[in-house]
């Protein structure tokens, strides 16, 4: 099996195009991480759940080829980020985090959303 643990599904372009090419290609099933730059690097929580919410409709739409990764900002409150992680963790074929690229693992912001992934 061949899977594609790196895709972003761009608002603009759709998802369509990414599944049919991939399908051409051989692969098995993506991995979508979310359209993650479309508000720049500090979304505000209001377009981290829009982000989220447009990867789980396109999971949805394309189930059992597509999995889904919940996007979190570090930026964003203990408490903000641990109630999206679980809102969308809880959804059928998300198994996993993406983390805005601008954060470094050893942030003490990021403990939140490690300790919380420890008990999943």
């Amino acid at each position: 099996m061949i899977i594609d643990i790196h895709t972003h599904n761009f608002e603009r372009q759709g998802t369509a195009p990414i599944v049919e090419g991939a399908k051409r290609n051989g692969i098995d099933r993506i991995v979508l991480l979310g359209d993650v730059l479309r508000h720049g690097y500090y979304p505000t929580p209001e377009q981290i759940v829009k982000i989220n919410d447009d990867t789980a409709a396109d999971v949805e739409k394309y189930d059992g080829f597509c999995l889904g990764f919940c996007h979190l900002n570090p930026s964003h409150t203990g408490e903000f980020q641990v109630q999206e992680m679980r809102r969308v963790l809880s959804k059928k074929n998300f198994c996993g985090v993406k983390l805005e690229c601008s954060w470094n693992c050893r942030k003490p912001e990021m403990d939140p959303i490690m300790e919380e992934l420890e008990k999943q």
